[in-house]
C-alpha cells in the first residue's frame, strides 16, 4: 500500500478556502489534514480558486467535480492530447457553471496535477499551482510551469530568478486560468515521463498551491524531504508554513510513488 498526505486549509488570514484537492475519485475541500492509503494513486490534482475574486471557491470545486465525473475515462487516456482536451473541456464546464452568476466574469481556478498510466507519468498545469518530483537522493525538481507575471519577467531576462522572491506585489498575477474568459488553450502546460527511463528513482510526487510555494522556498522544501517518514516530512512542511504565516489558502499532496 502507498501513502499520501492530503492537506488543504484557509490559512491564517483568509476567511474561506478557495482550494480543493483531488485524489483518484475523491474530492477534498474546506479544512482537511489526513493520510490516505491506496494500492495506486492514479490521479492527483490541486485546484486554487483565484484569490480575492468572487466565486473562486466555486470555480475550483466545479473543476474538482469535473475530474471525478471523468475519472474512469482518464484511466484510458494514452496521450497528452487527450489530457489537454480534458483540461479544455474542464474549462468549458466551469465556465458554463459560472456564467449565470453575477460578477463571476473574472473568477477562475488554477489546476496542477499528475496522471499515472502504465509506465508513464503525465504532468499538467494551468496557472501557477505546482508539481514537483522528489527523487531518492533528495533533489526536488519543479516540473510544472508557472504561467505568472513573475515567471514571464524572468523568461524575458528582465529579472533574475532570485528577484522573484523579492517582488513586493503583482508576482501572483497569472496569465491563464480555468473558467475564466481569458483562458487560452494554447497555454496548457503538459509533459510526459517514462518511469523506466528516469535516471534517478522517483520517490514522491509533491503538488501544491501558491499558498505553499510562495512562502516555502526550494531550499526549505529540500530540507523537508530529507526526512525518511512521510509524517515527518509533512510536519516539517507545516512548521515552515506556520512560521511564515502564509497569507493565502494553502494545499498540498505528498504521495509515495
Amino acid at each position: 500500500m502507498k501513502k499520501a498526505t492530503i492537506r488543504t486549509s484557509k490559512g491564517f488570514v483568509r476567511n474561506k478556502n478557495e482550494d480543493c484537492v483531488v485524489v483518484n475519485n475523491l474530492l477534498f475541500k474546506d479544512e482537511i489534514n489526513t493520510v490516505l492509503y491506496s494500492e495506486d494513486f492514479n490521479y492527483l490534482a490541486i485546484l486554487d480558486g483565484m484569490g480575492g475574486e468572487k466565486y473562486g471557491e466555486l470555480a475550483s470545486s466545479y473543476g474538482g467535480d469535473f475530474s471525478l465525473m471523468n475519472y474512469e475515462k482518464m484511466m484510458k487516456y494514452k496521450s497528452l492530447e487527450e489530457i489537454n482536451q480534458f483540461i479544455i473541456n474542464c474549462n468549458e464546464y466551469i465556465s458554463n457553471k459560472l456564467c449565470n452568476l453575477e460578477q463571476s466574469r473574472f473568477s477562475g481556478t488554477t489546476i496542477a496535477g499528475v496522471l499515472f498510466l502504465k509506465n508513464y507519468i503525465y504532468v499538467f498545469n494551468v496557472g501557477d499551482s505546482r508539481v514537483y518530483f522528489v527523487y531518492e537522493n533528495n533533489p526536488v525538481e519543479q516540473i510544472s510551469y508557472d504561467d505568472s507575471l513573475a515567471n514571464y519577467l524572468f523568461s524575458k531576462n528582465i529579472i533574475k530568478r532570485s528577484d522573484i522572491e523579492k517582488m513586493p506585489y503583482n508576482k501572483n498575477i497569472i496569465f491563464n486560468a480555468l473558467g475564466n474568459e481569458h483562458f487560452n488553450e494554447e497555454k496548457i502546460h503538459s509533459f510526459v515521463y517514462n518511469i523506466k527511463e528516469m535516471k534517478d528513482k522517483l520517490k514522491y510526487i509533491f503538488i501544491c498551491s501558491d499558498g505553499v510555494s510562495d512562502f516555502v522556498k526550494l531550499t526549505s522544501l529540500r530540507r523537508c524531504f530529507k526526512y525518511r517518514k512521510l509524517s515527518h516530512i509533512a510536519q516539517k512542511l507545516e512548521d515552515y508554513i506556520f512560521k511564515l504565516k502564509s497569507k493565502d489558502n494553502y494545499s498540498y499532496i505528498i504521495a509515495e510513488v
